[in-house]
């Protein structure tokens, strides 16, 4: 190969690389910013009364409707 070929490979392979980066930073720029969710943040309040709710002692009861849907199966 001459010299020729290996300066047109290299400006070539220059041209793909400044390419590339001038790509990214367009797609970095055209990323729209995040919207704030419409779903309001749980309070710790609702977490705990969630949390009364669930009477660990009677597993069959917490389970109840867990096995209709299953003998509906």
């Amino acid at each position: 190969m001459t010299k020729k070929n290996y300066i047109i490979i290299a400006v070539v392979i220059l041209v793909a690389i400044i390419g590339f980066v001038w790509w990214s930073d367009m797609k970095k720029a055209e990323a729209p910013e995040p919207q704030e969710s419409a779903m309001p943040i749980d309070t710790t309040d609702a977490i705990q009364e969630d949390l009364a709710d669930i009477n660990i002692g009677d597993i069959d009861e917490e389970f109840k409707d867990v096995d209709a849907a299953i003998n509906e199966l």
